[in-house]
């Protein structure tokens, strides 16, 4: 029999924009965190703000913006891949004001390695 081919594992990380009135909470999972020592940092951007996030024992968190204002706003994030790098795991373009409750406004997945 012959032995089983091992793969490399790729980085992946899906993440979540959320609304609330005037909030916006931006939610990161490492499905399969970098290959290297943590922590791993995801960062999220929006209306000339930025907000980052150390990951360690755990490989999922939260960023939050506040009194954002009305309209139509898009989120932008990357998040370290094996080498330490910051890679783009893309855009998501909402709305505000949010509910009264928090909102999935959408998720995406990205591979980052």
């Amino acid at each position: 029999m012959a032995p089983a081919a091992s793969a490399d594992i790729e980085t992946t990380v899906s993440w979540s924009v959320f609304t609330k009135e005037d909030s916006v909470q931006v939610r990161f999972n490492y499905h399969e965190p970098p290959d290297r020592d943590s922590p791993y940092t995801c960062v999220a951007s929006m209306v000339g703000a930025t907000r980052s996030l150390d990951m360690n024992t755990v490989t999922y968190g939260a960023v939050e913006f506040t009194n954002v204002s009305e309209g139509t706003h898009t989120v932008g994030a990357t998040c370290e891949n094996s080498d330490g790098s910051q890679q783009s795991v893309g855009r998501i373009l909402f709305h505000l004001p949010g509910p009264d409750h928090w909102h999935l406004a959408r998720t995406q997945h990205a591979v980052i390695d």
